[in-house]
């Protein structure tokens, strides 16, 4: 997580590309990839609650100004 590119978010246009990275970060999957967040309690010092927060910020910002439509994540 310390790796990720946090100053990639806020230049990201696909949402397609940011939904899938959001969902993989906040979980719950079928089988688990290492990377969900952890429950209630443990999310604020957890390292991916800084991203998960940038990645929905930018999702919101961009749905606000017509990118990617008022629609629901796609899979």
């Amino acid at each position: 997580m310390r790796a990720f590119p946090m100053d990639e978010i806020d230049v990201e246009m696909d949402m397609q590309i940011l939904e899938h990275v959001l969902a993989l970060l906040k979980g719950p999957h079928h089988y688990a990839t290492g990377f969900e967040r952890p429950h209630r309690g443990a999310r604020g010092t957890a390292p991916q609650t800084p991203i998960i927060v940038a990645l929905s910020n930018r999702v919101a910002r961009l749905r606000a100004v017509g990118v990617g439509g008022n629609f629901p994540p796609s899979d």
